[in-house]
């Protein structure tokens, strides 16, 4: 007898936090699995996963804070589409500043 392995869709989006645009080239990952696939142009995503009670999805973008969510089995099953929000990383400038020495006191 031949067991089956039951693999159902998961299909998502991730989005901006902040002003609800799409993230293209986001990874998207299963924890603790070799399952994983990028967003494409319109920020959607899709993975064939099997059946397990939850799941831990990742997600990270370069210039985005990275986020875990769980994925309850009931949500993949029931075919819905999975919304991730990515909040932009806020970069501070740091302006560094360099005394020259007096070069002519010889040193």
């Amino acid at each position: 007898m031949h067991s089956q392995i039951i693999s159902f869709t998961l299909n998502g989006k991730v989005v901006d936090a902040q002003d609800g645009s799409p993230i293209e080239l986001a990874s998207v990952y299963i924890s603790e699995t070799a399952i994983f696939t990028e967003t494409d142009a319109l920020g959607n995503f899709q993975l064939f996963l099997p059946q397990k009670e939850n799941y831990l999805i990742k997600v990270n973008r370069l210039g985005f804070k990275p986020i875990e969510k769980k994925i309850k089995w009931k949500e993949v099953q029931s075919g819905k589409l999975i919304e991730i929000l990515l909040t932009r990383i806020v970069n501070t400038e740091v302006e560094i500043t360099a005394e020259n020495e007096d070069m002519e006191s010889g040193g």
